[in-house]
């Protein structure tokens, strides 16, 4: 992922209680405004008073607008924000109190994301492994679902039919190189139940009838660690080290391209979110994992 150096202030302890009071931060264009630290007891309510309330008075005001804060391994680092061009020099602090001192704040040097490019792109180690997911809620367990994969060159057309109920762990494809696994009302298929074939790179479509409804199939990947894992757990690798092997030998250069141009879905906790790597940003995705109410 891209990122870029910027300067921070480090704070690692508490002012005493007879020297917490207002700090003033100045910015650009002759802004300014007031952190309140009296009565903070630990490194994390001061950052909880710069992000959320800074005059500490238990209600939610939005903290400072030119900083905002984190903490790390118990100690605290202060960053500018668009509000100061994101750059610490255009930020002025006035403490009277002389907190600063005592807090033992400092000026370091921190790598963080640059988010002036999207770097959605890199974010997720693309080259692994795709699947196929269909959702089959709107139909019983008795109902037949009807499989037919065609191929690209002259392997045979195959084609199956087989109940909603019958479908877990269902080996399908010509070569029997794809199995069919549930995951509640949704079916994922994924390649290299022969042990041997992990990409889709010899398919020309696969098509799902159930009576004469077109069942919908949705592109899923996996990073490389998460797909090595995944064969592990299929029983097609040993241990996710011979896992990494079998994928990278397997090299289907496609596996990348469809991701980036056409999107596809992330899954946390079984909540699919979609990601549009043309039109995301990682603040767009942030927000439309937060709008599922995952709980980390």
């Amino acid at each position: 992922m891209p990122t870029k150096d910027i300067n921070a202030l480090k704070w690692t302890d508490i002012p005493p209680t007879t020297m917490q009071g207002i700090m003033t931060f100045k910015g650009p264009g002759n802004y300014s405004e007031t952190l309140n630290l009296q009565g903070v007891t630990s490194l994390n309510e001061i950052a909880q008073r710069i992000n959320t309330d800074a005059d500490g008075d238990g209600i939610s005001d939005g903290g400072l607008k030119l900083v905002r804060a984190f903490v790390r391994n118990n100690e605290l680092y202060v960053v500018p924000t668009d509000k100061s061009y994101l750059d610490m020099k255009n930020v002025i602090v006035d403490d009277p109190n002389g907190m600063l001192h005592e807090m033992n704040s400092n000026t370091v040097s921190l790598s963080v994301l640059d988010s002036s490019q999207n770097s959605l792109k890199n974010s997720f180690g693309l080259y692994a492994y795709k699947t196929k997911n269909f959702d089959l809620s709107s139909y019983s367990a008795t109902d037949n679902v009807n499989i037919t994969i065609n191929y690209k060159d002259s392997t045979p057309q195959y084609t199956a039919t087989i109940t909603k109920a019958g479908l877990n762990g269902s080996t399908i494809g010509t070569n029997s190189e794809f199995q069919i696994v549930q995951n509640g009302e949704e079916f994922e298929i994924l390649p290299g139940a022969d042990g041997s074939t992990f990409s889709w790179n010899n398919i020309d479509n696969i098509e799902i009838k159930v009576g004469s409804d077109t069942i919908k199939l949705e592109n899923f990947y996996y990073d490389e660690a998460s797909a090595a894992t995944k064969l592990v757990n299929q029983g097609w690798a040993a241990d996710t080290q011979s896992a990494k092997l079998k994928l990278k030998s397997d090299s289907d250069l496609k596996w990348r391209m469809d991701f980036l141009d056409f999107g596809s879905f992330i899954s946390i906790q079984g909540k699919k979110v979609q990601i549009d790597f043309h039109r995301d940003t990682l603040e767009s995705l942030v927000e439309k994992i937060n709008q599922t109410n995952t709980v980390f």
